[in-house]
């Protein structure tokens, strides 16, 4: 009589329609679980890492519009000081 002891833990599950014996091994799917769970906790840790990266960028945006906005508004007035002031008049009434 050969009977061989399981090492391992698996569940046999039987089709009705071909009498097929299939044999899923517990190790594997709790390891396949495992790994999805984890794989899922990467790919959320990286997405949120992604979300404060485009927050960062929108605000540095706002910030360097405001600042090319006050740097032109302080160009112009340069530029009107000069106008008025290279001559003592303002250089379209010449």
């Amino acid at each position: 009589m050969t009977h061989e002891e399981k090492t391992y833990r698996s569940a046999n599950i039987r089709t009705v329609s071909d009498n097929a014996i299939i044999s899923i091994n517990l190790a594997w799917i709790r390891n396949i679980v495992i790994s999805c769970i984890c794989l899922g906790g990467i790919i959320f840790k990286y997405e949120q890492r992604l979300r404060v990266a485009e927050e960062s960028i929108r605000s540095l945006d706002k910030r360097v519009d405001d600042l090319s906005a006050i740097h032109d508004a302080e160009i112009e007035e340069i530029q009107k000081w000069y106008k008025i002031n290279i001559f003592g008049k303002d250089r379209k009434g010449k």
